[in-house]
């Protein structure tokens, strides 16, 4: 039996059906409205998280004679302040379901695990909004929704009506499920067996996780596009691909992932082998009665975790701030039955549930700078502090001489009247200034926005805050049609009824949105497609970066910089779309723009890029080297109305793609797209927390300290062999001693030595054999400093030195490396021979 059927778009979500009424009976109302709540409905949500997006499904029934045009909207009962509702059409005698987003508030009570749900529906085609009653007469519906806590939630696209005989889809589900227990989660995953996947990417927001196991998902365009924007901001995607076909992940993932699918076999035997996480070789070795699905695929760029007989049966590979896990071995061939017990985990699965299910990290907050960057950009001033001074000193001084003068003149009873009538005036001159002010800036819209371009270089994920700006208040114009969303500041708007409706896949409006006078800002996400797709390419030269650069026409690219979580690089880019960012450009921790002297607006820039390096959410970013630059805010379907000066920026982000260099001729890699951490020693040694990678900061020592450091060259540069290392190091505090140190013939080899440094130190490291370099491009280099104990030192001396801590600190360490690419080692191409 076909256990799929073809996917569709949102538009086909309006299921229309023709429906009778029985006679002989009272008619029912003309108008129904349902919210269906279950595994296979709300978008195959069966419990809703507060403070994320969630999709509400409803059914509509007309039984009228005459079409109708209706407007269901839903809120918290607790809070109907803030409704979310869908508009839609229905033809006559029909039936339809749909769907549309809906946000909880965060929890204020740890207890609370439901809300209340309240849906009404109105006609929208009529003059004034006419409630419509149900089959009890009842104006309002009620439901009670489940709420849950968000903690690494896991969704799961699952077949259609498969056949209850075949297991195979259970299986995956043992598999999710043991890995949940693993990492101590609880087991229970979300299953999307509706025939709708969800069509925006706010239908994927309550997840975490999010598991392929059918292939209809690569057949509904809507729901690829949501996943592929949904993946790009951080989360997590895992491919079965003994569940799925090539074309899934071809749709779903296009130039990202090269993958060749040879063929599918069925194993009996089955012998996994990876590397542990003590750099050990490891094989775990399984036999099935029934054979176990293999698929043997050829991938492109991958990051290989196992094999089986050569073949790859998990790979990691990235996609924007996303991670993919790529599985070609059945389910049954991660799993270890025990009798009475559940299925456990085998082979290296525990290491790669670890991973997958580790701890979300929440979703960055934007930069806290960039809300004062929009208030910047409006042009209206408050009066200068001189003249509001020098008003109220005039008035201060015309009150004493005033008062002075009736004193003598025995009329000081007159002063109780002039007085007050002068601060009236006063006050009338000030408040004049003001608005004088106020009506001197047009009413304005500010966008500035963070794009992040995806790695198909079709579309971008646009984030970032708004402002509109009016000198009177009134009611506010806030609509989107390229979906996303936007959140309005309604501070002062207590208790006033707001709506978000949708009126298509991506239309949507605030509904009696009231703005004062003055600036209001508001946070939004969006998307924004590209007429041209963008591409950037780039490899290593003789003095740094060099690339070209495929840019959308609507682009106007200004401070151009390549970007890594190490550090920056400032670019230049050419009329002809090439671009360098050569190693003598690299900026220090304290320059964000190319340029002397920083106009306005490269203040402002400057501003949004330091927020970025500092704000503590960001640390890390991006995850890949990226080429960034200054453009005019790019299209994202926001509307706030006509008459408005529209300015702003946005700060574009797009993967650098680079490539692997000629053979042959030196390269230099600059020290931003070098990374290193610290880990264990070729002696063995333990790291010493001497460096803490996750916040790029060293570790403040009052005595003598060692590190390992395990430096990364970029992977896409291939082998490379090292001609030249320079090392900058800038130190604070006594030291005494500071050494740099590689590993040759199983010692340790001193390649530098410091005696009493200060500040910035620099040199070119000798013995470039000490450092070899592995085929992902790794190698290890020790630094160690402080200043070891003098030999006899007596116990009162070691005392009294350890009474007197003086701290010291690496304060930066960087590298840049002259290399030569070595050319690949010829290799077999016959294909790894058939397992089981």
């Amino acid at each position: 039996m076909n256990r799929t059927m073809p996917a569709v778009s949102f538009a086909a979500l309006l299921l229309v059906a023709p429906l009778t009424t029985t006679t002989g009976q009272e008619p029912p109302a003309t108008i129904r409205s349902d919210v269906l709540i279950g595994p296979r409905s709300g978008g195959g949500m069966s419990r809703y998280y507060p403070g994320r997006w969630n999709l509400l499904r409803l059914r509509l029934i007309n039984r009228g004679d005459s079409p109708a045009t209706l407007q269901s909207t839903s809120f918290a009962s607790e809070d109907s302040s803030e409704q979310y509702g869908r508009i839609v059409w229905l033809p006559s005698h029909a039936a339809l379901e749909t769907c549309y987003p809906i946000r909880f508030p965060p929890k204020t009570d740890s207890k609370q695990n439901s809300v209340d749900l309240r849906t009404l529906t109105t006609r929208a085609d009529q003059s004034a909004e006419v409630l419509v009653r149900d089959d009890w007469g009842k104006l309002e519906g009620s439901n009670l929704l489940p709420l849950t806590e968000p903690r690494a939630v896991t969704g799961i696209v699952r077949p259609l009506g498969f056949p209850p005989e075949e297991r195979e889809y259970d299986q995956v589900l043992e598999l999710i499920a043991a890995s949940r227990r693993t990492t101590f989660l609880p087991s229970p995953v979300h299953e999307m067996g509706d025939a709708f996947l969800p069509p925006t990417v706010e239908g994927f927001q309550a997840f975490d996780q999010f598991v392929v196991a059918d292939s209809r998902i690569g057949r509904d365009e809507a729901a690829l596009a949501a996943i592929r924007l949904w993946l790009a901001s951080g989360r997590r995607l895992w491919l079965m691909l003994d569940q799925i076909d090539a074309a899934t992940v071809e749709n779903l993932l296009g130039e990202s992932c090269k993958l060749s699918e040879i063929d599918r076999v069925g194993l009996t035997t089955i012998r996994l082998q990876w590397t542990g996480t003590n750099n050990e070789d490891r094989i775990a070795t399984s036999d099935h009665e029934r054979p176990v699905t293999f698929v043997r695929v050829i991938p492109g760029d991958v990051e290989v975790v196992c094999t089986i007989d050569g073949w790859p049966a998990a790979f990691w590979l990235n996609y924007g701030a996303g991670r993919i896990l790529v599985t070609t071995l059945g389910a049954r061939g991660w799993l270890e039955q025990q009798p009475g017990l559940p299925p456990q985990l085998h082979g290296p699965a525990t290491e790669l549930a670890s991973q997958f299910f580790a701890p979300e990290t929440v979703r960055r907050p934007l930069p806290k700078a960039m809300e004062p960057v929009v208030q910047d950009y409006v042009g209206y001033a408050i009066p200068e502090r001189r003249l509001v001074t020098g008003l109220l000193g005039g008035f201060t001084l015309v009150l004493v001489v005033m008062g002075l003068g009736l004193w003598r003149c025995g009329r000081i009873e007159q002063f109780g009247v002039y007085g007050p009538l002068l601060g009236l005036a006063v006050g009338a001159v000030l408040v004049g200034i003001g608005l004088q002010q106020r009506q001197a800036a047009a009413p304005t819209s500010v966008r500035l926005q963070i794009a992040e371009v995806l790695p198909d270089g079709e579309a971008a994920q646009l984030r970032g805050v708004s402002g509109v700006y009016r000198p009177d208040g009134g009611p506010a114009v806030l609509e989107g049609i390229h979906g996303g969303w936007l959140t309005p500041d309604t501070t002062g708007l207590a208790g006033v009824t707001r709506r978000l409706l949708w009126s298509d896949l991506d239309q949507w409006h605030w509904d009696n949105i009231q703005q004062p006078a003055g600036l209001r800002v508001a946070e939004f996400e969006t998307s924004s497609r590209f007429a041209a797709p963008f591409q950037v390419r780039a490899t290593c030269g003789p003095d740094g970066i060099l690339g070209r650069v495929s840019l959308p026409a609507e682009m106007h690219p200004e401070d151009a910089v390549v970007v890594t979580a190490d550090g920056r690089i400032g670019a230049t880019l050419n009329p002809d779309g090439t671009f360098s960012a050569a190693s003598a450009a690299v900026f220090s921790s304290q320059q964000f723009v190319a340029a002397d002297v920083l106009s306005d607006e490269q203040r402002r820039r400057a501003r949004v890029l330091e927020s970025l390096r500092t704000d503590s959410a960001w640390i890390g970013y991006p995850h890949e080297p990226m080429l960034a630059f200054w453009t005019p805010p790019l299209e994202d379907g926001l509307r706030f109305g006509p008459g408005l000066n529209g300015l702003g920026a946005a700060l574009i982000f797009a993967p650098l793609g680079l490539t692997r260099p000629d053979p042959g001729a030196d390269i230099v890699i600059p020290s931003p797209l070098i990374s290193y951490r610290e880990g264990r020693g070729p002696d063995g040694s333990e790291p010493q927390g001497l460096f803490d990678r996750r916040s790029r900061q060293w570790q403040e020592r009052s005595g003598p300290s060692a590190a390992w450091l395990q430096c990364q060259l970029p992977p896409a540069l291939g082998l490379l062999k090292l001609q030249r290392v320079s090392v900058v190091v800038r130190v604070a505090g006594p030291v005494g001693r500071l050494e740099l140190a590689g590993w040759k013939d199983g010692r340790r080899t001193v390649l530098q030595n410091w005696k009493a440094p200060v500040g910035t130190l620099t040199a070119e490291l000798s013995d470039l054999t000490a450092l070899p370099v592995s085929r992902d491009g790794t190698f290890l280099i020790s630094v160690s400093g402080g200043e070891p104990a003098p030999e006899g030192e007596s116990e009162e001396m070691l005392r009294a030195r350890m009474m007197q801590k003086e701290y010291w600190r690496i304060e930066s360490l960087s590298l840049t490396i002259l290399a030569t690419p070595v050319p690949d080692a010829p290799v077999d191409t016959a294909l790894p021979r058939e397992a089981g």
